[in-house]
């Protein structure tokens, strides 16, 4: 199951300056930034955003080196100043939450979570 709204994987050069609202999403696995190839993603603004039915993670925030960007580039992937606001996810799947997961010599920066409401789907 595709996240429902996802930036990254495949992004040698980064990503800035997005901003994302407004939006409803079903039967999906939520949110999900990632930054593995080397490059900068920064000032994310996600805001007013209902899901249902959240499969794995309904908030995922990554950076990592999977050596697969240009050979020129030396620098590490990179976040900074990513704002999360107004989410509600409902029939979350109860093993998963929110992640946000850096590296030890670049740790992700700014990072703002507000106002955020997930409801697990429950065991019987």
């Amino acid at each position: 199951m595709e996240p429902s709204i996802k930036l990254g994987t495949e992004s040698n050069g980064g990503y800035r300056n997005i901003t994302i609202s407004n939006c409803t999403c079903m039967w999906s696995s939520g949110l999900a930034f990632e930054e593995v190839d080397q490059g900068s993603m920064e000032n994310i603004c996600v805001t007013n955003i209902a899901m249902e039915h959240v499969h794995h993670y309904p908030i995922y925030i990554t950076t990592g080196c999977r050596n697969r960007g240009p050979k020129e580039v030396t620098q590490p992937s990179s976040a900074r100043n990513i704002q999360i606001s107004n989410i509600i996810a409902t029939d979350c799947d109860s093993l998963c939450s929110i992640i946000v997961t850096g590296m030890n010599d670049e740790p992700i920066r700014n990072v703002w979570l507000s106002n955020i409401r997930l409801t697990f789907r429950g065991r019987n």
